[in-house]
């Protein structure tokens, strides 16, 4: 998108001015249990991303009929934990249902955690705690240092980009994922919007959508909302992706990426973004962003003296 081009340009500034400052080149780890294509193209985009700024991404491979798969990938996020040459840590979801996805999370160090997945992530924004970079060393209410999940981030950052006022606005949440929906309700609140959160059982979602001046859209159903629900000159963020087949008679089936919002809504809204190719950049360039910072937090607290002398193999 748009947004995440001039993101990406001062970002590769930034990483630039680091690794002049430190001699120290920026590493992102990725996991990832082979066999999905969805999640391959989602590393592969995250790669491109990282590399086009000056991060160094590496991959740990995992089968996925690996005989003792969750300690596996557990095993390896401690190794990473303990890295110092590894500044982040990510696991690419989803995971095979075999394994416990909240748990093999919850091994990722709050500092590394650049996805912002971890429930310490959450607990700071529900207390309201400055995330991020802006929490200092030791003022931060007992949670540790932890990080905003890309995509709320980069919701909040696309509305920013193109100066949508939040305050007094009503704003309506479809979705309340702990990654997604359930941080954007949070920051949203935050910024003094009032907040209705919905999912795709809400009783009457249709009035609360027509009374919003923001709709943020992630409930991860295709089309859900209808362009004659929104408001005249409303926003809409919509971070659902979904593919749809359709067959036309005596044609071949075609699949269609569709979002969580009609089509026609931009005939409506004074803004909406496209799916693909909207949210998606943002939460890429959100995942790099939180990666820099993670290397500068490590930066100030002294995290690379401390442990370069017991530095664990860096990831393969």
């Amino acid at each position: 998108s748009f947004a995440s081009m001039f993101q990406q340009k001062d970002l590769a500034r930034k990483v630039e001015k680091l690794h002049a400052s430190s001699g120290r080149v920026l590493l992102l780890a990725i996991l990832i249990v082979d066999g999905n294509d969805e999640s391959e193209k989602y590393v592969n985009m995250k790669m491109r991303a990282a590399k086009k700024v000056g991060i160094e991404c590496h991959t740990r491979r995992t089968e996925a009929n690996h005989r003792s798969l969750e300690q596996q990938l557990i095993d390896q996020i401690r190794d990473l934990n303990d890295d110092p040459h590894t500044n982040g840590i990510i696991v690419q979801l989803p995971l095979p249902d075999s394994i416990d996805t909240a748990r093999v999370l919850g091994m990722v160090e709050p500092k590394k955690d650049v996805d912002g997945f971890i429930a310490t992530s959450l607990g700071q924004m529900a207390g309201g705690v400055p995330p991020s970079s802006s929490v200092e060393q030791g003022d931060d209410g007992g949670f540790g240092h932890s990080f905003v999940p890309c995509t709320a981030r980069g919701v909040l950052a696309l509305l920013d980009h193109y100066q949508v006022g939040l305050t007094g606005k009503t704003v309506c949440v479809i979705g309340r994922s702990r990654i997604v929906g359930m941080p954007t309700t949070l920051l949203l609140m935050q910024r003094g919007a009032t907040v209705t959160n919905c999912d795709i059982h809400t009783a009457s979602l249709e009035q609360h959508v027509r009374q919003a001046d923001v709709v943020i859209a992630a409930a991860g159903s295709p089309e859900l909302v209808k362009a004659e629900w929104l408001k005249l000159g409303s926003v809409v963020v919509d971070v659902g992706v979904s593919v749809v087949s359709s067959c036309e008679e005596g044609e071949e089936e075609e699949a269609t990426i569709v979002g969580d919002v009609e089509g026609d809504a931009k005939h409506v809204a004074s803004m909406a973004t496209p799916v693909p190719g909207g949210v998606g950049p943002m939460t890429v360039a959100m995942l790099l962003e939180n990666t820099v910072e993670a290397f500068e937090q490590q930066i100030s607290t002294g995290e690379f003296d401390d442990r370069e002398d017991n530095s664990s193999p860096r990831a393969a």
